[in-house]
């Protein structure tokens, strides 16, 4: 089973998101708190982390500590726009709303990928 790792600081997002990922087979955990998600980072090993883009501090650290691993990153955006693609900062993002089939197309690429 694939484990996704969810964090962000709505708990909308976080129930909505979760439901719907479980609903498609995949192991979640989620978190609102930067500290909590480092240690889930280390103790689940996802294999995809899902983060909102507010925790820019956070991406950055779980950037370093997912370097040369087969663990990645999607960044969850409410931001739209060229600058506010990932670049090297993630694997992929979505932007908010979430658009649930192409959500799962950019997690089923991710998975390949990996």
């Amino acid at each position: 089973m694939k484990k996704i790792l969810l964090i962000t600081n709505d708990m909308d997002t976080i129930a909505l998101l979760s439901t719907w990922l479980e609903g498609k087979g995949y192991l979640v955990k989620n978190t609102l708190n930067d500290e909590e998600a480092l240690e889930l980072l280390e103790d689940f090993v996802p294999h995809i982390v899902m983060v909102d883009v507010v925790h820019h501090q956070l991406i950055l650290k779980i950037k370093e500590n997912i370097t040369g691993t087969k663990v990645a990153l999607l960044i969850l955006t409410g931001y739209t726009g060229e600058e506010n693609e990932p670049g090297e900062k993630s694997n992929d993002y979505i932007e908010k709303p979430f658009d649930l089939p192409l959500l799962q197309q950019k997690i089923d690429q991710i998975l390949s990928e990996t």
